[in-house]
Protein backbone atom coordinates (compact mmCIF):
# COMPACT_ATOMS: atom_id res chain seq x y z
CA UNK A 1 0.00 0.00 0.00
CA UNK A 2 1.29 3.45 -0.87
CA UNK A 3 0.42 6.20 1.58
CA UNK A 4 0.06 9.92 1.03
CA UNK A 5 -1.82 11.00 4.12
CA UNK A 6 -4.50 8.40 3.34
CA UNK A 7 -4.71 5.09 1.51
CA UNK A 8 -5.11 6.03 -2.14
CA UNK A 9 -3.08 3.54 -4.12
CA UNK A 10 -2.42 -0.21 -3.91
CA UNK A 11 0.50 -1.76 -5.79
CA UNK A 12 -0.84 -4.93 -7.43
CA UNK A 13 2.24 -5.86 -9.50
CA UNK A 14 5.31 -4.20 -10.92
CA UNK A 15 8.51 -4.77 -12.86
CA UNK A 16 11.46 -2.41 -12.85
CA UNK A 17 13.56 -2.56 -16.00
CA UNK A 18 16.76 -0.67 -16.83
CA UNK A 19 14.94 2.07 -18.76
CA UNK A 20 11.26 1.81 -17.81
CA UNK A 21 8.85 0.61 -15.17
CA UNK A 22 5.61 -1.36 -15.42
CA UNK A 23 3.16 -1.06 -12.55
CA UNK A 24 -0.39 -2.17 -11.94
CA UNK A 25 -2.07 0.07 -9.40
CA UNK A 26 -5.39 -0.08 -7.63
CA UNK A 27 -6.43 3.56 -7.39
CA UNK A 28 -8.69 4.99 -4.73
CA UNK A 29 -10.17 2.68 -2.14
CA UNK A 30 -9.35 -0.45 -4.14
CA UNK A 31 -10.36 -3.23 -3.61
CA UNK A 32 -13.31 -1.82 -1.64
CA UNK A 33 -14.22 0.14 -4.77
CA UNK A 34 -14.97 -3.12 -6.57
CA UNK A 35 -16.67 -4.71 -3.59
CA UNK A 36 -14.01 -7.17 -2.46
CA UNK A 37 -11.00 -7.59 -0.28
CA UNK A 38 -7.84 -8.28 -2.30
CA UNK A 39 -7.55 -11.85 -1.06
CA UNK A 40 -11.21 -12.53 -1.91
CA UNK A 41 -11.16 -10.82 -5.30
CA UNK A 42 -12.58 -13.06 -8.00
CA UNK A 43 -10.69 -12.65 -11.26
CA UNK A 44 -13.86 -13.22 -13.27
CA UNK A 45 -15.71 -10.39 -11.50
CA UNK A 46 -16.81 -7.55 -13.78
CA UNK A 47 -15.66 -4.14 -12.60
CA UNK A 48 -17.92 -1.21 -13.31
CA UNK A 49 -15.94 1.56 -15.02
CA UNK A 50 -15.39 4.33 -12.49
CA UNK A 51 -13.47 7.51 -12.96
CA UNK A 52 -10.32 7.15 -10.87
CA UNK A 53 -7.81 9.97 -10.40
CA UNK A 54 -5.15 8.03 -12.34
CA UNK A 55 -3.36 11.10 -13.70
CA UNK A 56 -3.05 12.60 -10.22
CA UNK A 57 -1.86 9.33 -8.71
CA UNK A 58 0.79 8.77 -11.40
CA UNK A 59 1.93 12.38 -11.15
CA UNK A 60 2.34 12.08 -7.40
CA UNK A 61 4.22 8.77 -7.64
CA UNK A 62 6.53 10.10 -10.37
CA UNK A 63 7.24 13.28 -8.40
CA UNK A 64 8.04 11.37 -5.20
CA UNK A 65 10.21 8.73 -6.89
CA UNK A 66 12.04 11.33 -8.99
CA UNK A 67 13.02 13.27 -5.87
CA UNK A 68 14.19 10.10 -4.10
CA UNK A 69 16.10 8.74 -7.10
CA UNK A 70 17.79 12.08 -7.77
CA UNK A 71 18.80 12.34 -4.11
CA UNK A 72 20.25 8.80 -4.17
CA UNK A 73 22.05 9.47 -7.46
CA UNK A 74 23.29 12.90 -6.34
CA UNK A 75 21.63 14.70 -9.23
CA UNK A 76 18.70 17.01 -9.91
CA UNK A 77 16.29 17.82 -12.70
CA UNK A 78 13.93 15.73 -14.77
CA UNK A 79 14.00 12.01 -14.04
CA UNK A 80 10.93 10.53 -15.73
CA UNK A 81 9.74 11.08 -19.27
CA UNK A 82 6.58 13.14 -19.61
CA UNK A 83 4.33 10.49 -21.10
CA UNK A 84 2.79 7.46 -19.48
CA UNK A 85 0.92 4.62 -21.09
CA UNK A 86 -2.05 3.89 -18.90
CA UNK A 87 -4.96 1.52 -19.24
CA UNK A 88 -8.04 1.06 -17.07
CA UNK A 89 -8.43 -2.59 -16.08
CA UNK A 90 -12.11 -3.42 -15.99
CA UNK A 91 -12.23 -7.12 -15.16
CA UNK A 92 -10.25 -10.09 -13.95
CA UNK A 93 -9.18 -11.25 -17.40
CA UNK A 94 -7.68 -7.83 -18.11
CA UNK A 95 -5.95 -7.93 -14.73
CA UNK A 96 -4.47 -11.36 -15.56
CA UNK A 97 -3.31 -10.19 -18.98
CA UNK A 98 -1.77 -7.01 -17.56
CA UNK A 99 -0.09 -8.91 -14.73
CA UNK A 100 1.49 -11.45 -17.09
CA UNK A 101 2.60 -8.68 -19.47
CA UNK A 102 4.21 -6.85 -16.55
CA UNK A 103 5.85 -9.88 -14.97
CA UNK A 104 7.13 -11.41 -18.21
CA UNK A 105 8.76 -8.18 -19.43
CA UNK A 106 12.31 -9.16 -18.36
CA UNK A 107 11.84 -12.65 -19.84
CA UNK A 108 10.75 -11.17 -23.16
CA UNK A 109 13.78 -8.86 -23.05
CA UNK A 110 16.08 -11.87 -22.57
CA UNK A 111 17.25 -10.76 -19.13
CA UNK A 112 16.12 -13.94 -17.34
CA UNK A 113 14.37 -17.24 -18.08
CA UNK A 114 11.70 -17.06 -15.37
CA UNK A 115 10.00 -13.88 -14.16
CA UNK A 116 10.51 -14.98 -10.55
CA UNK A 117 14.29 -14.85 -11.13
CA UNK A 118 14.11 -11.11 -11.90
CA UNK A 119 14.74 -9.40 -8.54
CA UNK A 120 12.81 -6.25 -9.45
CA UNK A 121 9.36 -7.75 -9.92
CA UNK A 122 6.53 -7.85 -7.44
CA UNK A 123 3.29 -9.79 -7.42
CA UNK A 124 1.45 -10.40 -4.15
CA UNK A 125 0.75 -14.03 -3.22
CA UNK A 126 -3.05 -13.67 -3.54
CA UNK A 127 -2.70 -12.51 -7.19
CA UNK A 128 0.10 -14.96 -8.00
CA UNK A 129 -2.19 -17.83 -6.97
CA UNK A 130 -4.85 -16.64 -9.40
CA UNK A 131 -2.59 -16.32 -12.44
Amino acid sequence: MVYAGANWCTLLANCIMSNHVHAILGIGDWPVSIGAEAEDFELDKKVTPTEFPLTSALGSIKKYTARRANRILGRSGAFWQEETFDHLIRNGEELKRAAWYTLLNPVKAGMCHDWEDWPWTYCPPWLRERL
